[in-house]
């Protein structure tokens, strides 16, 4: 890796960093609550072995329960859809930063290519729809 290369490369990874700083700052709630979400669902995610432990802790012992544990059970069922729940719920209020983001980039790229080049593709007629003459062969 040459040293120009290697300064274009860090340039780039400064230019995405900031785009992607000013993203998160202008959707700082959607953010904040979709980490929030992701911690309550790793959290979860987590102590559903925990609990799996606990509950053949109880049925392993030389005397077993009158009753059966049931607190546990349902803590159990409770746990696994949390971790679920938090995961979709996390999706779907972070789903909307995504889609105006990559929105946004794909606009960027568009605008950018047609600057660099839109002059000589539309003199040619590449990729655009042309009104076919009388007499001129193709579509």
């Amino acid at each position: 890796m040459t040293a120009d290369s290697a300064a274009a490369d860090l340039a780039a990874r400064r230019r995405f960093a900031a785009e992607l700083w000013g993203v998160m700052r202008a959707n700082r709630g959607r953010v904040a609550v979709s980490v929030v979400l992701l911690l309550a669902a790793k959290v979860a995610t987590v102590a559903v072995p925990l609990l799996l432990k606990r509950i053949i802790d109880v049925f392993s012992q030389p005397t077993l329960p009158a009753l059966l544990p049931w607190y546990l059970l349902v803590g159990y069922a409770l746990l696994r859809f949390a971790s679920t729940l938090f995961n979709e719920w996390r999706d779907l209020l972070f789903a909307r930063v995504t889609l105006s983001t990559v929105s946004a980039y794909a606009g960027k790229t568009f605008a950018r290519t047609r600057n660099c080049c839109g002059g000589a593709a539309c003199m040619r007629g590449c990729g655009c729809c042309k009104k076919k003459t009388p007499g001129e062969p193709g579509v």
